[in-house]
């Protein structure tokens, strides 16, 4: 019953992602106007975040200490930067930051990677092909009973068959203005023997995941995009109820790590729609000029 959020707590849950995903934006750019041309580490980044959220009224605190990885550290997946210790973030290769909050409205969940410097082929290729696992998540539908392990593995197939991993769950339930982590369901396989309820519990409408692949070359680089994504009733056919997910997450993608000719058409139309729909919802969170940047990058 707690994980099925109802319709007015996902509606809050949406007002929280747009609130959360503005102050991500000043962050971004904060990042592109610092970086490079004044000292800065990992944990400054998280720090710098909490800055930009408390210009909402609505924001009470972080949801767990912030992931923040630059080059080698981002392929530690759960890395969290102390302040007596963290890398410097200079002008090269990748950071990624895996960041939750609590508003007053609900509880977020999100991943972006971002590129400081120069990029190399296979950085751009890993970059999207987890991308590309994100969007197929996102536009699964599945029938009604359908269980978080089927669904990790679906998500994880075409990595699978590039010989490519990820050694965490694609996906875990998010509480509402409460755990990040919340059960029963989960959308994992590899690590289902610790966490049966994976395999026990079907997903149902209203319940909050992760959309969260990755790939992560030790000791050189880490790669996660993540969302949130609500369950919801896609309709009835002759065999059955469906049903899909809602993105309730909306930033930009790095576009100088995509491959865009590696993209489907359906994949390239999937963006267009999520971009849109990105500006749409944060123009009211965003001045003239951040408003701007986004338009920019929404650009596809």
């Amino acid at each position: 019953m707690k994980a099925k959020k109802c319709a007015r707590e996902l509606e809050n849950i949406h007002k929280a992602n747009d609130l959360e995903a503005a102050a991500v934006i000043r962050l971004m750019r904060w990042l592109e106007k610092t970086v490079g041309k004044e000292t800065i580490t990992e944990y400054d980044v998280g720090q710098k975040l909490n800055e930009f959220r408390a210009r909402s009224e609505l924001y009470l605190q972080p949801a767990n200490l912030p992931i923040v990885g630059f080059a080698d550290n981002a392929a530690v997946i759960h890395y969290r930067p102390r302040k007596e210790d963290s890398k410097k973030v200079i002008a090269e290769g990748f950071l990624l930051f895996d960041v939750c909050a609590q508003y007053k409205c609900g509880t977020t969940d999100l991943t972006r990677t971002v590129a400081l410097g120069l990029l190399t082929e296979e950085m751009k290729e890993d970059y999207t092909d987890v991308l590309k696992a994100n969007i197929r998540l996102a536009s699964q539908k599945f029938p009604l009973g359908t269980t978080g392990d089927l669904l990790d593995a679906i998500a994880k197939a075409d990595l699978w068959n590039k010989g490519k991993n990820f050694r965490h769950g694609t996906g875990h339930g998010i509480g509402y203005v409460s755990n990040i982590h919340e059960g029963p369901g989960k959308i994992c396989v590899e690590y289902a023997p610790a966490f049966p309820y994976a395999r026990n519990t079907p997903l149902e409408e209203g319940m909050l995941f992760s959309d969260e692949p990755g790939i992560y070359r030790v000791g050189r680089y880490g790669i996660r995009i993540e969302n949130s994504i609500a369950v919801r009733e896609e309709g009835e056919t002759e065999f059955g109820t469906f049903l899909g997910f809602e993105v309730m997450t909306f930033l930009p993608f790095e576009h100088k790590a995509i491959l865009a000719e590696k993209l489907s058409e359906f994949e390239v139309n999937w963006i267009r729609d999520y971009y849109a729909e990105c500006r749409k919802r944060l123009r009211p969170y965003l001045d003239d000029e951040e408003f701007s940047w986004l338009e920019k990058k929404t650009e596809f």
